[in-house]
């Protein structure tokens, strides 16, 4: 199976760009409809400051998600912000990606887990489901989407 990129709305990447640079380690959730991310949901949880990581709100995350699918908007991924010399997965990064997918039941094969270097740059990486039931940590294309992802799916 060819690696897909990760397809965007531009209001989508413009918001993930708008994540605060301080402090660094700040994150949230992506949702998908009709095969491409168009939310982006700003977790309220404090970084752990002085230990370079982000712990999601796990109760406030899941609430979003079910509102999302109350709205065929399905969860896609989890965003975390890196200080512009950070551009990969820190070791730690790859380990949650793997588990949360593990997690999920086996029908959804890819989430997507993006870097995002405020005011900068996407960078995009996705843990994916190999047929051997291992997950692979990939980096990914970013491919913005002009239209589409309004909320009558056009």
């Amino acid at each position: 199976m060819g690696r897909m990129p990760l397809l965007i709305t531009a209001s989508a990447y413009r918001k993930l760009l708008q994540v605060p640079q301080v402090p660094p380690e700040t994150g949230g959730i992506l949702g998908m409809k009709n095969g491409m991310i168009s939310e982006v949901y700003l977790d309220t949880a404090k970084p752990v400051l002085g230990r370079a990581m982000y712990i999601p709100d796990v109760n406030v995350l899941n609430r979003q998600i079910g509102a999302w699918q109350n709205n065929s908007v399905e969860f896609a991924g989890l965003f975390h912000s890196h200080p512009p010399d950070q551009k990969e997965l820190s070791r730690k990064d790859e380990i949650y990606a793997v588990e949360i997918l593990k997690a999920m039941p086996d029908t959804i094969r890819k989430l997507f887990f993006p870097i995002i270097i405020p005011g900068q740059a996407v960078i995009a990486f996705s843990a994916v489901r190999k047929n051997n039931h291992s997950v692979a940590i990939i980096r990914e294309n970013v491919h913005l989407i002009e239209t589409g992802g309004n909320q009558d799916g056009r």
